[in-house]
């Protein structure tokens, strides 16, 4: 209940009984937290626990996950997030939590209230195209979009998938987009031409590591 404590980092929740209970209450009283990591499985507390607190604070920036997120935890996170728009919310991570195309696909949906998102973190979540049609569809409907870092690298996505988030891509002001450690070849890129070539490219990084794309993929990288 501090009202200086503006970062919070979970990675255990101790060994004794109902610990997570007391800790989410005290969260739930805070409203000073800015940044907000959870590096730890839930133990079957529901996340819709904490909707006070996405209700009541307003300063809230930075939301990071970094455990193995099942789908009825996904879809508990995507719930707090559609009910009470966090309008402060710069910054949300999902690292490394294995989302899968369905969990990833929930989280994407509640993500169309919240054009004001700078960075969506979501490396290594196995997406794949359920994940990537959802993401383009929140891209495309976000109608002044504030997001420049996406990082989708170990997700899954091959040729179809990055074709068909480059509709939704096209829709933002993107300075730093991550690809590495996908299935993309270099028609997957081509498939990116009109917006590598196109005013609304705002791109000053792109990152491919460990991507065969080949001579085709490297014409287009050249041409945009």
């Amino acid at each position: 209940k501090s009202k200086y404590l503006e970062k919070l980092r979970i990675f255990s929740w101790g060994e004794g009984q109902n610990t997570e209970a007391f800790i989410i209450d005290g969260i739930n009283h805070n409203q000073s937290i800015n940044s907000l990591r959870i590096g730890t499985d839930l133990r079957g507390v529901s996340f819709r626990n904490l909707r006070p607190f996405f209700r009541n604070n307003n300063n809230l920036y930075q939301l990071e996950f970094n455990f193995e997120v099942g789908l009825e935890c996904a879809e508990s996170i995507a719930f707090v997030l559609d009910e009470n728009r966090c309008q402060s919310l710069e910054s949300l991570r999902f690292e490394d939590c294995n989302l899968g195309e369905d969990g990833f696909a929930v989280i994407a949906t509640a993500l169309r209230t919240y054009p004001e998102l700078e960075e969506l973190h979501l490396q290594h979540n196995n997406i794949g195209l359920m994940g990537c049609t959802a993401l383009a569809d929140t891209l495309r409907g976000w109608e002044a979009s504030n997001l420049k870092h996406l990082d989708l690298d170990g997700n899954g996505i091959d040729d179809q998938g990055l074709q068909t988030l480059a509709a939704g891509i096209t829709n933002t002001k993107l300075e730093e987009l991550y690809l590495s450690d996908n299935l993309i070849t270099g028609a997957g890129l081509r498939s990116m031409s009109d917006y590598f070539q196109s005013e609304s490219c705002c791109l000053k990084s792109l990152y491919l590591s460990r991507i065969n794309f080949g001579d085709e993929g490297a014409v287009a990288l050249a041409e945009g």
